[in-house]
C-alpha cells in the first residue's frame, strides 16, 4: 500500500481538530473534582518497546496537565502497509497536530510485527495491539490513563483496527473505531487483486495464510464484515470514489450491515478521494459530527 502523503495534509487540515473533539477533554473542562482541566503542553516518550520484538514499539504523547486531574482517553494510531510493511511515521504528522489540540488525549502511535516477517499474519499483528492494550492497562496509573480507547487506522492499519474492535467487544473500554480507505471484505476477488506489493505479492493472502480457494473461511473470519456484530462499537468509515486500492463498497458494505445491526456507524464516499484521501474538505465536518454524538464521558 501507499504511504501517506498529501492525505496527512488533508486530514491536519480538515480533520485533526474534529477528530479530537471525539475525546472528552479540550483546553477547559470539568473534573469529577470540578477542576478546570487545562492541557499546557505533551511529553513525548518515543520507541518505547512493548515486546521483544524491534518492531513492537510506540511513540507515546502525554498531556501536561496545568489544571485539573482527568484522566486522559487513549487513541491508538494504527498505520498503513498492506499489513506488510510501513511505519508509524507514516501518521506521525497527524498525531504532532492532535498535540497542537491542546486535548486531554494520550496518543499511542504504534508499530506493529509486518508479514515479510516469519510466522506473522493476522493473529499475530491483532496481538500487538492487545500488547499495547494491556500495557495501557498496567500503566494506567502511572501515566494518568483512564483506560477508555479509541483505535484509529489508515488503509491495512484501518482494517486491523476494525478487526480488532470486533473481535474484542467484551471489551468494554473501546469506545469507538475509525477506518480510512480501510479493507473490510477480504473475500472479494478485486480487493485480492488490487493489495498486492511491488512484487505483485497477494497481500490477503500473505496476511491469512493461505490461498482463499482453499479457505473461504479463513477470509471470512479475517473480515470486519462478517465478523461485526451488534455489540461494535460506534464506526467511521472514509472512503475515497476514485481509490484504485481499496473500493468504497468495501466501506458501504460494512456500513449497510451495521445499520441493519443498529450500531452507531457514519460512512462518508469522498468525490475524487484517492486511497490517501486527498481533497477531503469534508473531513472536519464528518469526524466532528461522529466525535460528538458518540463522546467518551
Amino acid at each position: 500500500m501507499k504511504k501517506l502523503s498529501f492525505f496527512i495534509i488533508a486530514l491536519v487540515s480538515f480533520g485533526c481538530q474534529g477528530l479530537a473533539d471525539i475525546l472528552p477533554s479540550s483546553k477547559k473542562e470539568t473534573a469529577i473534582d470540578n477542576t478546570p482541566v487545562v492541557v499546557a503542553d505533551y511529553r513525548s516518550e518515543l520507541n518505547v518497546s512493548y515486546g521483544s520484538d524491534e518492531l513492537q514499539k510506540f511513540d507515546m504523547y502525554l498531556p501536561n496537565l496545568s489544571s485539573g486531574t482527568q484522566a486522559s482517553t487513549t487513541i491508538i494510531m494504527i498505520h498503513g502497509g498492506g499489513w506488510k510493511e510501513g511505519d508509524k511515521g507514516y501518521i506521525t504528522s497527524l498525531a504532532e497536530n492532535l498535540k497542537a489540540q491542546k486535548k486531554n488525549i494520550a496518543i499511542f502511535n504504534i508499530n506493529h510485527r509486518l508479514t515479510f516477517m516469519s510466522g506473522v499474519k493476522l493473529n499475530e499483528e491483532l496481538a500487538d495491539i492487545s500488547s499495547v492494550i494491556n500495557f495501557i492497562n498496567a500503566n494506567k496509573t502511572k501515566y494518568n490513563l483512564s483506560g477508555d480507547i479509541i483505535l484509529f487506522g489508515h488503509s491495512s492499519g484501518g482494517h486491523l483496527a476494525l478487526t480488532y474492535a470486533y473481535k474484542n467487544t467484551a471489551n468494554t473500554n473501546i469506545k469507538a473505531v475509525i477506518g480510512l480507505a480501510a479493507p473490510t471484505d477480504l473475500t472479494q476477488a478485486d480487493l485480492q487483486k488490487s493489495i498486492v506489493d511491488k512484487n505483485g505479492t497477494n497481500l490477503t493472502e500473505l496476511l491469512v495464510g493461505v490461498p482463499y480457494s482453499q479457505n473461504p473461511n479463513a477470509y471470512e473470519q479475517s473480515s470486519p464484515y462478517f465478523i461485526a456484530s451488534k455489540k461494535a462499537p460506534p464506526t467511521l468509515l472514509l472512503y475515497g470514489d476514485s481509490d484504485q486500492i481499496v473500493n468504497y463498497n468495501q466501506g458501504e458494505k460494512l456500513y449497510e450491515k451495521l445499520k441493519n445491526l443498529k450500531v452507531k456507524t457514519t460512512f462518508k464516499k469522498y468525490s475524487q478521494g484517492t486511497h490517501d484521501l486527498n481533497n477531503m474538505n469534508d473531513i472536519f465536518e464528518q469526524t466532528t459530527t461522529f466525535m460528538n454524538a458518540n463522546a467518551v464521558d
